[in-house]
């Protein structure tokens, strides 16, 4: 077995950094997600307070080198930056300077750790999926409450296993019970090369498979939305991805601006459009039969 130097154990978690800063830099080209809410560290890494609390969490000393290196999207009261698949948010595990310490965001409760947190902990600070004991050397990119991914990212084998606990590929998932039992589940999924796995995603991004949504009243948070989201009959992604086109996308002049607008305004006609066809649906189903016992209810 070769010998793990520093300069070797630098470059493995460079590697895994690397895809994961490219994959932000990506969404922020959309008008969707802004560059200031990218918080990336130090050319030394996040200071020594914030290496404190990642020890918390009982996780090896790689895994602890890479948090400190990641660069993490902001997460406080008023965003919710959604990331690929629907209930998908991102984990940061430092706090930007000027965030409510009262907020409950996953920095915070990161800070508010005892020293060696146990797997119930972690459960309950929604940094790990509820249930699922993960290894040391495992640490979650994000939460995924029980529908959205928790993205988990193995700091050893460097690889990205992407977890539902009902949502995704889950209930195709063959796992012995013992295992179940165990909170071993995480261990069936299949698991990709970090380089691979974001590559893949920010296909999707690029490709406008997917198609970020800024909240229309201009609010930090959104949606991502997909034909497979929103059915194969749905227009609706063919008409996001004309904005974009007709914006430039893909080009050096995309207008972000303009499209964020044009987004804005789509997004406001199709709520307008969705309320009149439920009307509509209401109005056409005729009078509503009297129920009997209404007038034995006084």
């Amino acid at each position: 077995m070769p010998r793990i130097t520093r300069s070797s154990q630098a470059a493995s978690v460079q590697a895994m950094v690397e895809p994961i800063a490219s994959f932000y830099a990506t969404l922020t080209k959309f008008p969707y997600l802004p560059a200031s809410d990218i918080m990336t560290p130090p050319a030394t890494g996040w200071p020594e307070a914030d290496v404190a609390d990642f020890r918390k969490l009982g996780k090896t000393d790689v895994a602890v080198e890479v948090l400190r290196r990641l660069p993490y999207i902001r997460v406080d009261e008023n965003r919710e930056w959604r990331l690929g698949y629907e209930d998908t948010l991102p984990i940061a595990y430092v706090k930007a300077p000027e965030a409510d310490e009262a907020w409950t965001a996953s920095c915070c409760r990161v800070a508010g750790l005892e020293d060696q947190a146990d797997h119930e902990t972690l459960w309950d600070s929604r940094l790990e999926p509820h249930g699922q004991k993960l290894d040391a050397q495992v640490v979650a990119l994000t939460e995924g409450s029980l529908y959205g991914a928790w993205l988990l990212l193995d700091t050893e084998a460097g690889t990205i296993i992407d977890f539902s606990h009902l949502g995704g590929i889950s209930c195709s998932i063959k796992c012995p019970q013992s295992d179940r039992d165990a909170g071993l589940l995480w261990k069936h999924f299949p698991s990709k090369p970090i380089k691979e796995f974001f590559k893949d995603w920010e296909d999707k991004y690029n490709s406008l498979e997917w198609m970020p949504i800024q909240n229309n009243n201009g609010g930090m948070s959104g949606e991502i939305l997909s034909q497979k989201k929103l059915g194969t009959a749905s227009k609706d992604p063919a008409e996001i991805r004309k904005i974009f086109i007709d914006c430039g996308w893909g080009g050096a002049h995309f207008q972000k601006e303009e499209c964020r607008k044009a987004l804005s305004e789509w997004d406001k006609a199709r709520g307008k459009r969705i309320l009149a066809e439920y009307d509509e649906l209401k109005g056409n189903r005729g009078p509503s039969i009297p129920d009997p016992l209404d007038e034995f209810s006084d």
